[in-house]
């Protein structure tokens, strides 16, 4: 699937082979930074909320872990 395309977190587990438990709860932390738009029902999913080339690594650190301390 190309970067902005639409997957359920069921698949998004098994492309990544991360349990879906931690895609989940990955999705949910990711989703509440602004990284991810999750849509629930038919025809929902999971997809970047923004090109990837304009997600950095800190963006993603701190969604998950919280700010980063310099």
């Amino acid at each position: 699937p190309g970067p902005l395309a639409r997957l359920s977190a069921g698949q998004l587990a098994l492309e990544t082979g991360v349990p879906a438990p931690t895609v989940q709860k990955l999705v949910s932390r990711l989703s509440a930074a602004g990284l991810l738009h999750s849509t629930r029902g038919v025809g929902g999913g999971i997809r970047l909320a923004r090109p990837p080339a304009a997600i950095t690594l800190a963006d993603i650190v701190e969604a998950v872990e919280g700010p980063i301390a310099v």
